[in-house]
């Protein structure tokens, strides 16, 4: 390629041709600033000017992409042609975005758009070392841009912490390609939620979203738009994720055992009951019995690194079994769900793959993989006093809450699905049951109180006392409110958790002062 290939639509001639000789001097040596399969953005230099500008580039599509995107140039709807107009009104309404220089065609296909340098780093970058002052400076900076944008009647439509760019005087937009026209209250909502989503999911804490939602003046109407979006998002990537293609590929150990994993998963770390034939003569990995019920086992491979549990799920019956073969087994169902819920949160353990021993064409024994997450399960978990006690209940309080408002549960919250790590930053959560995992969907209030009790019960009184209890429950309260007052939903909450005769025996409870 050479500069001639580039057919200058926008922009100032004399800028343009020494955008030429900066975008031959960047294909001479190329090392991109950004490079995927739809985009390369490089730095550049122009000379003699001595200003830095960003070259973007968005390369040529497959043959029926290209079509499109040829049809949508011929109206305007172009990426590149939709991100320069986007600019261009933007820069002049005085939205923080990189200047518009230049906009040309390659004539081999695709486009190039032009910006002057902006220096920075992303907030993505930034996010892990932002301390609560300079937090709530960047909050303030994040609502005056967004504020503008809107103003300026357009709504951005791809706002993440990687297209933020956090320059000298504060907030820059980046990659506006998706921007377009801001129709009202649920497109800023639409915004805000796709920003919020992903500052949590780069490691935002509750406290870090809540002073944002403040300087941006929203409150609890974003958890419905951020429930919204999530839905979405989660449907959309999980029809490209779980293909068996680059992440995942089809496991078998013989003819009677198949399944789904990880690239080159080690076969061996499954139980040789998932294997009847056994034939490969592999040794089968050594695993430490940790949990036994009727028909259910749990191992840790110890001889891997890093660690890895293993489950195994017998069908228990004929009817179970034939139940499994169109819903999927046990293994299976864990699998998908625990893929599908890690697009939208990092709640749960991540499933590296599963293998099922089939009889008759029927999934009888269901062997899943998992890496092991904390240090211990919630229901084993002994606090070294009263004020650890207390301080582990509220984090899980607040944690259950945030799921909960992001319309996330589990049908089966108990302590013994629950992993916890004490490690800073924070004390951390994880779920182990993934088949039970559920949404994103509404969680009515009926259903919160359900998982407060599951939670409750098999916690015991050694561990977790009265004050903890409501410490926890105060906690989930200050993130999500109930309808109803506070004690009687304590009350409601003690009832029904002794009433499940589990671990808790209600010592001093909460229900005693209902009367």
């Amino acid at each position: 390629m050479n500069s001639s290939t580039i057919v200058w639509r926008d922009g100032d001639p004399v800028l343009c041709a020494q955008i030429d000789r900066a975008f031959a001097r960047a294909l001479e040596d190329p090392r991109p600033i950004h490079a995927s399969a739809r985009r390369t953005l490089f730095r550049a230099s122009l000379a003699p000017i001595e200003t830095d500008v960003v070259l973007k580039v968005y390369h040529r599509r497959r043959a029926l992409r290209r079509i499109r995107e040829t049809i949508k140039g011929g109206f305007g709807h172009a990426a590149a042609q939709r991100e320069w107009a986007a600019l261009e009104r933007m820069a002049a309404a005085g939205v923080p975005v990189p200047a518009p220089l230049a906009r040309g065609h390659l004539a081999e296909g695709g486009e190039i758009l032009v910006t002057r340098y902006v220096p920075g780093r992303s907030l993505l970058e930034t996010l892990p070392d932002v301390d609560s002052v300079a937090w709530n400076a960047i909050c303030v900076s994040l609502a005056t841009a967004i504020r503008a944008l809107h103003d300026a009647g357009l709504r951005h439509g791809d706002l993440h912490a990687g297209n933020l760019l956090l320059g000298e005087t504060g907030i820059v937009l980046l990659d506006l390609q998706r921007s377009g026209r801001f129709r009202g209250e649920r497109d800023r909502l639409a915004d805000l939620a796709r920003l919020e989503f992903s500052l949590r999911r780069s490691g935002a804490s509750w406290t870090m979203s809540r002073s944002l939602r403040a300087a941006l003046g929203v409150g609890t109407e974003l958890d419905a738009a951020i429930l919204r979006f999530s839905r979405d998002h989660q449907r959309g990537r999980s029809r490209r994720r779980l293909r068996v293609g680059a992440d995942w590929e089809r496991l078998r150990r013989s003819r009677r055992s198949r399944g789904l994993g990880i690239p080159e998963l080690d076969l061996s770390l499954f139980a040789a009951s998932t294997d009847s034939a056994a034939a490969d003569g592999r040794p089968e990995t050594d695993g430490v019995e940790i949990r036994r019920t009727e028909r259910t086992r749990i191992y840790e491979m110890i001889a891997s690194d890093p660690p890895i549990i293993r489950k195994e799920v017998l069908a228990g019956s004929w009817l179970r079994a034939i139940a499994d073969r169109f819903r999927g087994s046990a293994g299976a169902r864990a699998f998908h769900r625990g893929q599908a819920d890690r697009l939208i949160s990092d709640r749960a353990a991540p499933a590296l793959g599963y293998l099922d021993l089939r009889r008759s064409g029927l999934p009888v024994l269901s062997g899943l993989l998992m890496a092991k997450v904390g240090e211990v399960d919630l229901d084993g978990f002994e606090p070294r006093d009263a004020a650890e006690a207390h301080r582990v209940a509220r984090a899980l309080g607040l944690w259950l809450a945030e799921g909960h408002a992001a319309g996330l549960s589990h049908r089966d919250l108990k302590g013994g699905n629950i992993r916890i790590r004490l490690a800073p930053p924070r004390i951390r959560f994880w779920l182990v049951d993934l088949q039970d995992l559920t949404g994103p969907a509404p969680v009515p209030e009926s259903a919160r109180i359900e998982s407060l009790c599951q939670i409750s019960a098999s916690l015991t009184n050694e561990a977790f006392d009265r004050a903890s209890r409501m410490a926890a429950l105060e906690a989930y309260a200050e993130r999500l409110p109930f309808d109803r007052p506070l004690e009687a939903v304590a009350a409601e909450v003690a009832e029904r958790s002794l009433a499940r005769r589990h671990r808790w025996r209600g010592e001093d409870c909460m229900a005693v002062d209902r009367n």
